[in-house]
């Protein structure tokens, strides 16, 4: 048994020797021709990695906010009831999401919005929020705590804004 031991040290060692006696080269040679490339190859390259092209430089946390991607709804999941409008009210935002009653009372009606990758939120750190909303002609303003995220509350609203504008 010490023989077949000390013979599997011994080896273990001497492959482990030559695997550290590896080099790797690269090498550029710059003065020979590739591929030719036809005159007519021409353009450019765009790679799209992480949704950069979605975000920009700013910190984009909401994944299609103005509903403009060609699948309107693309990374909301609705629940009750919730249709997508374009018949204004703003010019330059032209659609939007209408959230009716659901039809009954233990049931609600929202959004949830995926994100990229999911919203990246870090502790401590102040973050703003607004949307335009308007209540139904003769509706009344229920004080109800908001939700973002999906099992606890973060906030409150108490805070209505009113206008005199037909939006």
């Amino acid at each position: 048994m010490k023989r077949y031991t000390g013979l599997l040290m011994a080896l273990t060692l001497t492959a482990g020797m030559t695997l550290q006696a590896q080099t790797n080269e690269f090498v550029i040679q710059t003065k020979k021709l590739g591929a030719e490339i036809q005159p007519t190859m021409y353009g450019l390259f765009f790679e799209d990695i992480n949704y950069a092209a979605d975000g920009g430089l700013y910190a984009e946390l909401v994944k299609n906010r103005s509903f403009e991607f060609p699948q309107n709804l693309m990374g909301w999941k609705t629940f009750g009831n919730v249709t997508l409008q374009d018949d204004g009210p703003f010019e330059k935002n032209p659609h939007y999401v209408r959230l009716s009653d659901p039809g009954h009372p233990h049931k609600h009606t929202g959004l949830d919005n995926e994100g990229f990758f999911g919203i990246g939120v870090k502790a401590g750190e102040e973050y703003r929020f607004s949307v335009w909303a308007r209540l139904p002609q003769g509706g009344t303003a229920e004080k109800n705590p908001y939700r973002v995220g999906r099992y606890q509350i973060y906030g409150r609203t108490s805070c209505f804004r009113y206008s005199n504008i037909d939006y």
